[in-house]
């Protein structure tokens, strides 16, 4: 029987890099579980409620944490010359905060200072590439050829802008004087985690007890990866919980093999599953179809594609009344289909292209049972 050592606590440290990190990013936490919204019919009020309460924790971090130069710095996304759309912006403060491989239960921001402080630097230059640089190779690099002059040439292939390159590269080599640095707002953050996480213990236990059941675990990883798990790479890894990641996976590896030592899982995972299995449902495709069928709708969502608009712009613009053109738009946020920003003035909406792409991608393998034109003889 093959199973995983699990922790069913919150990690504080991993919340704080987990929303520090996405903390100026565009597809946050909230906004994927507003991709839910339409579907909530199909989950349990209780946990619907409990979707809702890590939105609302985010918010009001959000609130507790303000937008200053210091945050600014080490967590607006770095630009680079290849988007990725699957992962994590870059940061800085989320390449620091990053747990390294090598860094054991229980986790804590002292631990990480301690760790950094006694670390050799080959073991803290493999965990910065692999949390920020290795994701945008294709070729797997040998960890034994990570250098700092390898991290150089690929912070400057990767990276658009000269302050960013020289920013990265002074965080690596001096990772303790910016921790410290980081020290107030990290602290901020996980003791506000440790207060509210006690609220999600019932949750925790239902989810991660059905993911994670003996010989389950590998098939639940391996429908989310996309990929067949073997049993014998997690022969002795961790199993952690996340609130903020909801419905995301991290795995990490020894540094001295293709084994994982660590895996922190979404608390939601099981629940995403299940409405992933019934995507293949036509009442589902119908349901975007009639809502997409709105010839208004339809122009205002095209509208939206690359650029922010507001609800008076938008009348202007294709007539009718505004409250008419705030209905589409609350149908249009209802699937995730956009995403709607606050400023002191207006409220401005702009399309969620990964969204829409999915589900009509979606839409489009259920309408071809996944066939491809390159399937064709």
């Amino acid at each position: 029987m093959h199973s995983v050592q699990y922790f069913p606590e919150v990690i504080p440290l991993f919340e704080a890099y987990t929303y520090l990190t996405q903390r100026f990013a565009v597809d946050r936490t909230a906004d994927r579980i507003r991709y839910y919204e339409s579907r909530k019919d199909q989950i349990s009020h209780k946990k619907w409620t409990y979707f809702e309460r890590i939105a609302e924790l985010q918010n009001e971090l959000d609130e507790l944490i303000a937008a200053d130069g210091l945050l600014e710095h080490y967590f607006t996304p770095l630009k680079t010359k290849e988007h990725m759309p699957d992962r994590r912006p870059i940061t800085l403060g989320g390449m620091l905060l990053y747990p390294p491989p090598g860094f054991e239960y229980p986790f804590s921001f002292e631990g990480l200072m301690k760790y950094c402080e006694g670390a050799e630097q080959q073991a803290l230059l493999d965990c910065y590439y692999g949390a920020t640089l290795a994701p945008f190779y294709t070729d797997n690099c040998e960890m034994d050829k990570v250098s700092m002059s390898f991290i150089i040439s690929a912070v400057n292939s990767i990276l658009v802008d000269t302050e960013d390159k020289w920013a990265i590269i002074d965080c690596i080599s001096n990772p303790l004087e910016h921790l410290e640095k980081l020290r107030p707002i990290v602290t901020r953050v996980i003791d506000y985690i440790k207060e509210k996480s006690v609220e999600f213990s019932d949750i925790i236990a239902e989810e991660m007890g059905a993911f994670c059941a003996p010989n389950a675990v590998f098939g639940n990883l391996g429908s989310i990866m996309h990929a067949e798990i073997r049993p014998k790479d997690f022969a002795s890894a961790k199993a952690f919980v996340s609130l903020l990641s909801f419905n995301g996976v991290e795995l990490s590896y020894k540094l001295e093999s293709l084994e994982y030592n660590r895996i922190v899982l979404g608390i939601f995972l099981n629940t995403i599953i299940e409405l992933r299995s019934e995507e293949n449902n036509a009442d589902v495709h119908i349901k975007l179809l009639k809502m997409l069928s709105d010839r208004n709708r339809f122009k205002i969502l095209h509208e939206l594609c690359g650029r922010e608009s507001y609800g008076q712009e938008l009348a202007d613009k294709f007539g009718g009344a505004r409250s008419g053109i705030y209905y589409h738009l609350e149908k249009l946020l209802g699937y995730g289909l956009i995403d709607v920003r606050m400023t002191e003035y207006r409220t401005l909406y702009k399309m969620n292209r990964q969204n829409v792409y999915d589900n009509l991608t979606a839409l489009r393998d259920y309408l071809v049972d996944g066939w491809k034109p390159e399937n064709a003889e």
